[in-house]
């Protein structure tokens, strides 16, 4: 291997900088030795064909870190010494020449716990620092959520600097990582001027606070790194901060970063967003050959999501000793020279899934804990780490799997035309994302299946509805109106499914019963609401159609919760805490049925559970983060209309029933009264709720 392309680390007989002196006063030998040396850690080199970053040449070479050794005696001890190559290096090496290839990305590295990443992001920032000039007016930026957080990567900084060559260290200005500008570093001017080389500047968003998400706004940055995105709400920030990466020209300056592991699931809606839609936002893609090298069982399925990197690389797992030639699979003696550290797939593999066929059977929690920190697949960094009744796993690869094919429904805006006519058009309104943050929205209905023609003329007991209305017109809180639509399984081979939602708290709640009103005409579905909010009762009621929309909870409630029951309002069903449980239970039990059977591409069999009929993105969202406790309007108005559905599957009422011509209010009115307090007025055979 030539001086142009060897590791600094393994080279014999190096010329010997003299300590205490300058560049300047080295030894002409010495001079051109770190000469070449600089030219690496600035551009890289080129080994057996393989491109070796300029990062991760200095990373490897001339970075610093305190680590473990073993003794000949099995001891261990603490030493300072370089970074070791392992496949989780080579990894990131590969990703960041991917990510600098014009057009620049981001990366985005989502994955296991104890992977090195704290090293690497002090390693990638103080070599920006140490080698592009940036100026007063640019900075290297680190982003985090937490001091504590923080604080490790500027002692690895710390650490990384103190040992850092002579040849390629800029004197140190100042050191407070948390002052306004940072860590600062040049040259001290006898005029007391400073000669700024570059910057490092550290940001705590205090757990994405609303009063921190500007602080990553304007300036320049050199480099842009935010730390542990799993932990804290940063979408804010990390829309404000792209505008500083733009060129002008439509492309970016620089490739930011973005790291993080599993941690408050209270606050992963942001990671989960980005991960899930990568090219959206300029991330890079995962390639999933390089993590499947020397792999002959991958625990992941292919989708185009960011980087993903799994449990069984983390360092929490003993990796085996090789070389770089061996890991490529190329015998080559330039690369077989370069030592490295992989992961045993099949062990490590082994050993994971053992772990967690211990915890399923003894502790539910530490279960979803060690699938989250040591994620088998994407799909598992965002697991709950309590309680979730509802098929978790499988409700997160649904909802990737058809955002990915964008088979998430029709947002349209509803209005009457001059035929007084329901119609519809496309709509481009944001839906009310979850959680709701407080406030008024002003959302689309989203239909998943055309309305039947005609749409506003009868009630055809084949659409039911759910409500789950609000009480002011606006609040700070989290609640939002629900609306949801479900159409009853016609025979034994069909399944009830969910055909419209309008989930919204517009400005007023007149606006709101409006269009539920609207919504629920274009189906023609019948309304089962949770009564203690009764805004949408009045409102029909001025109608003077309320009778035949709104159907009785408690002939419900008797039916299937409490023969005894006894509400005030017959509209609706009482939000008690057996009513409440008797709905939540109807989605679990939805969610969870088994439909058939399909088949992956090795040939094995997979249930496919009935969570795979919804397609409203924010119901699988509320799904995913149900937490006991919290509002879950969504959930409860699909569950509203699914009771509807089971009641009139349990009293016979065959779907396909002759329709109730609404012309006739008062004929129409006074048959749906017999209905509503009389399940004998059927006479049909009954059928299974799904």
């Amino acid at each position: 291997m030539s001086l142009k392309n060897e590791f600094f680390i393994y080279m014999k007989n190096k010329p010997e900088w003299v300590e205490g002196l300058s560049f300047e006063k080295q030894t002409r030998d010495v001079q051109q030795f770190y000469l070449w040396e600089l030219k690496k850690v600035r551009e890289g080199v080129t080994v057996g064909g393989h491109k070796i970053h300029p990062w991760m040449y200095w990373h490897l070479n001339h970075w610093h870190i305190q680590q473990d050794i073993m003794l000949p005696d099995g001891q261990t001890e603490r030493v300072n010494n370089p970074p070791i190559l392992r496949d989780n290096e080579w990894f990131y090496n590969e990703s960041v020449i991917r990510a600098e290839e014009n057009p620049k990305k981001g990366l985005f590295i989502m994955g296991s716990r104890r992977l090195g990443k704290s090293v690497s992001i002090s390693s990638w920032t103080m070599w920006n620092a140490q080698t592009k000039y940036g100026g007063e007016a640019s900075a290297n930026t680190i982003i985090g959520g937490s001091t504590e957080d923080l604080t490790a990567l500027t002692t690895y900084m710390n650490h990384g600097y103190e040992y850092t060559h002579p040849m390629f260290k800029i004197n140190r200005i100042t050191k407070d990582w948390y002052s306004k500008q940072g860590v600062i570093f040049g040259t001290k001017l006898k005029n007391n001027e400073t000669d700024v080389f570059s910057r490092i500047q550290v940001i705590n968003l205090d757990m994405g606070s609303n009063t921190s998400n500007q602080k990553t706004a304007g300036g320049t940055p050199v480099s842009w790194v935010l730390d542990e995105c799993g932990k804290f709400a940063f979408k804010k920030a990390w829309e404000a901060a792209r505008p500083s990466f733009d060129t002008g020209l439509g492309t970016w300056r620089i490739s930011p970063w973005l790291l993080g592991t599993s941690g408050n699931i209270d606050m992963v809606q942001d990671a989960m967003s980005l991960a899930n839609n990568p090219e959206s936002n300029n991330l890079l893609v995962m390639d999933w050959s390089l993590i499947e090298r020397n792999n002959p069982d991958p625990t992941w399925t292919r989708k185009s999501w960011a980087l993903f990197v799994p449990g069984q690389m983390s360092l929490a797992i003993k990796k085996v000793d090789s070389n770089l030639g061996e890991y490529l699979g190329e015998k080559d003696p330039e690369l077989e020279k370069i030592k490295m550290q992989v992961t045993p797939w099949e062990s490590a593999n082994a050993e994971l899934q053992n772990e967690l066929k211990k915890l399923k059977k003894i502790d539910t929690v530490a279960y979803y804990n060690r699938r989250m920190f040591y994620p088998l697949d994407p799909d598992d960094c965002f697991l709950q780490d309590s309680y979730n009744p509802f098929p978790t796993a499988e409700a997160i690869t649904h909802k990737n799997e058809i955002v990915a094919r964008g088979d998430t429904g029709k947002p349209v805006d509803l209005h009457i035309n001059n035929n007084n006519e329901i119609v519809y058009n496309m709509s481009d309104k944001e839906i009310a994302e979850f959680p709701h943050k407080g406030g008024n929205v002003d959302a689309p209905f989203i239909l998943f299946e055309e309305p039947p023609a005609p749409n506003n003329r009868h009630i055809q007991q084949i659409y039911c509805a759910g409500l789950d209305h609000y009480k002011h017109d606006t609040s700070d809180g989290d609640s939002l109106g629900a609306f949801y639509i479900v159409k009853r399984r016609s025979n034994i081979f069909d399944t009830t499914k969910l055909v419209a939602s309008y989930v919204s708290r517009p400005n007023t709640m007149e606006l709101f019963n409006r269009n539920v009103e609207m919504l629920m005409k274009l189906y023609g579905a019948e309304v089962l609401q949770e009564n203690a909010d009764i805004s949408f009762q009045q409102y029909l009621m001025r109608k003077h159609e309320a009778d035949i929309w709104l159907m009785n909870g408690e002939s419900l409630a008797k039916r299937f919760v409490n023969a005894r029951s006894n509400q005030n309002n017959k509209y609706g069903i009482t939000p008690n805490t057996r009513n409440i449980q008797y709905v939540f239970n109807l989605v679990v039990s939805y969610c969870w049925e088994v439909l058939s059977d399909k088949k992956n591409e090795d040939g094995i069999s997979i249930p496919m559970l009935g969570i795979s009929r919804i397609k409203d993105v924010a119901l699988l969202d509320e799904i995913i983060n149900y937490k006991k406790g919290q509002n879950h309007d969504r959930i409860l108005a699909f569950g509203y209309a699914l009771a509807w559905a089971q009641y009139l599957d349990d009293v016979g009422v065959e779907v396909g029933h002759p329709e109730i011509d609404l012309t006739d209010i008062n004929r129409a009115r006074k048959n749906l009264r017999n209905r509503i307090d009389s399940g004998s007025f059927y006479s049909t055979k009954r059928s299974g709720f799904y």
